[in-house]
């Protein structure tokens, strides 16, 4: 289940943003509560919000979290 989102236009990569508890999906579970934490990235071809086959998306190592990580992204699969 995600923490947190952050919904952004397509536009020219690379990118650069960041997450914190005002992008927590519910305000008991936030990301600076978080221990560790794996980020994924998805292009959604009409904008939904469940993954739909042919998106493009990249997921990070899981890390130890802190809340001031850098992480990088690749966006280097594509939804079955």
């Amino acid at each position: 289940m995600p923490v947190a989102v952050k919904r952004m236009p397509l536009s020219r990569f690379p990118l650069s943003l960041t997450l914190d508890d005002s992008n927590a999906m519910m305000q008991d579970r936030l990301l600076s509560a978080q221990h560790q934490v794996q980020v994924r990235v998805r292009i959604s071809r009409d904008g939904s919000a469940s993954p739909q086959s042919g998106d493009w998306f990249g997921l990070s190592a899981v890390t130890p979290w802190d809340g001031h990580q850098h992480m990088a992204v690749e966006i280097n699969q594509q939804q079955p």
